[in-house]
């Protein structure tokens, strides 16, 4: 009996450790998909500022969101929108909108 007790804990260790290295791996992947659209916005010749001011708000969108890239839908980027254009500094829909 004590032997399963010992397996169980040890399992659930690992479950622990890969949860955290799966947290790890979609977090460099997150990571590494922005820095690839940093380039490819580069290669476009987009001012080095544009290019910084997008990527913060890819970065700020996805601490909003609480979710990878690959995990967003249309819905929070409606949620996004709206909490940019409400509270105590909202912006207006000009400076919402994304142009190149």
């Amino acid at each position: 009996m004590t032997s399963a007790v010992f397996a169980t804990v040890n399992l659930n260790g690992l479950s622990r450790d890969l949860d955290r290295l799966a947290h790890a791996a979609h977090r460099i992947a997150s990571d590494e998909m922005v820095e690839g659209w940093t380039r490819q916005r580069h290669s476009r010749m987009l001012r080095d500022t544009t290019i910084g001011e997008r990527a913060r708000l890819v970065r700020r969108f996805a601490e909003f969101t609480g979710r990878y890239p690959w995990q967003w839908a249309p819905s929070g980027v409606e949620a996004f929108i709206s909490e940019l254009r409400s509270g105590s500094k909202p912006v207006n829909a000009d400076a919402v909108r994304c142009r190149e």
